[in-house]
């Protein structure tokens, strides 16, 4: 029974990979153009929906071996990779209102640097500090507040029926809770400090260890402030 099972798991993963391997990707140009999911059924929608990981996922084999023989260590200066992401992230189909996707902060630079911590190269990024100097409840009532004053973008949260239910169920608890003049009281002040980096604009994410860790660069502004600077070195492209 024991082998029974080892020898179908052996089998299974062999099929998945071979799906992957096989998976029709073209790394210089991303589909970008998400399909109408109300003309597929729900194999083809499943099918199509695991694109945007098997992008990254072959995206970071790309830059593995473009780089296998580049000696980080070489010199003091960090090494940089250039990968814009308005170009580079991928945009099919996905399933389900929360499930990240292109157009949320970060999403790009989350799921490359988890692919390309896959193919055992470690790397750090550049984070805005009007993006994160704040702690998690200062964003949900940033959201809330936005929401009840009707000043939500296309594509922001809530995206659908069902995250409006769950925003005017925790509004209902706050009312409730706090009363009335919550929104208007609340201090959006954070205690929260973050490790400046070369950039007074930003902070890196995860700080930077050692020379190894390669420097992810993903639009023309960040691209410019590492060439004003002369301690990095852009290795790719």
């Amino acid at each position: 029974m024991i082998i029974f099972r080892i020898t179908n798991h052996h089998l299974e993963f062999k099929k998945f990979t071979n799906g992957i391997n096989n998976y029709n990707v073209n790394i210089t140009k991303p589909i970008q153009e998400p399909e109408k999911q109300k003309n597929l059924n729900y194999f083809k929608l499943y099918k199509e929906s695991i694109y945007n990981q098997i992008y990254f996922l072959k995206l970071s084999k790309f830059i593995s071996k473009k780089i296998k023989n580049t000696d980080l260590s070489k010199s003091n200066k960090i090494k940089a990779i250039y990968i814009p992401e308005n170009k580079y992230t991928p945009n099919k189909i996905v399933i389900g209102g929360l499930v990240p996707k292109k157009g949320d902060n970060y999403y790009f630079h989350i799921f490359l640097s988890l692919y390309l911590k896959n193919e055992n190269i470690n790397n750090f990024y550049l984070v805005k500090k009007d993006n994160i100097d704040e702690k998690l409840i200062n964003k949900l009532i940033k959201v809330l507040k936005r929401y009840k004053e009707g000043r939500n973008k296309q594509g922001e949260f809530p995206r659908n029926k069902n995250h409006e239910i769950i925003l005017k169920t925790i509004d209902k608890i706050i009312l409730i809770i706090f009363g009335k003049n919550f929104y208007e009281n609340f201090s959006m002040k954070s205690s929260v400090k973050f490790t400046s980096s070369d950039f007074k604009e930003y902070v890196y994410y995860p700080n930077k260890k050692n020379s190894k860790s390669l420097f992810l660069i993903t639009n023309e502004k960040e691209l410019k402030l590492v060439k004003d600077s002369n301690k990095y070195d852009i290795i790719f492209p």
